[in-house]
């Protein structure tokens, strides 16, 4: 009777050590995931991000018969009507967007809206190595300066 009262009182090193290695495996094989799925997400910011500032693009477009190039480097405040950013403000965002003529075009004909990871003015600690910066035009093709396909990145 009295081992069953010793055996119920605690748990044994191996039970400790079992669990701690289960929960290490757990974490180990998850972390890649959550880290895919975080990358996903911000990539989702950026493209709704261009998809909104070409709408606006657009918009403006019909009101003056030409696209309006921008950066945030720009001093202009007139390229200060759209935004250069990719999330709720410029400390949170994690793509810096600029808008030029596309190649081979000008202002009048093509814009090229052009999102960028991870710049000195949104958060420099992020990159994205599969597709880089992210490219839409107002002829509305989609491209990347990344390694990955168009499917994982658009």
């Amino acid at each position: 009777m009295k081992k069953i009262q010793n055996r119920l009182s605690g748990y044994s090193l191996f039970e400790l050590l079992l669990t701690l290695t289960l929960i290490a495996v757990i974490s180990t094989l998850a972390y890649p995931a959550y880290q895919q799925s975080i990358l996903h997400i911000r990539r989702i910011q950026a493209k709704t991000a261009l998809y909104k500032i070409m709408y606006q693009q657009e918009r403006f477009y019909t009101r003056n018969a030409s696209y309006m190039p921008f950066s945030a480097a720009s001093p202009s405040p007139d390229n200060k009507v759209f935004v250069w950013w990719s999330g709720e403000n410029p400390q949170s965002s994690f793509y810096e967007i600029s808008a030029t003529a596309c190649n081979q075009s000008n202002i009048r004909s093509c814009i090229l809206l052009t999102a960028s990871p991870g710049t000195s003015r949104v958060n420099s600690h992020f990159s994205d190595p599969v597709c880089d910066k992210l490219m839409l035009d107002s002829h509305n093709q989609k491209t990347h300066s990344g390694t990955g396909t168009k499917a994982q990145c658009w």
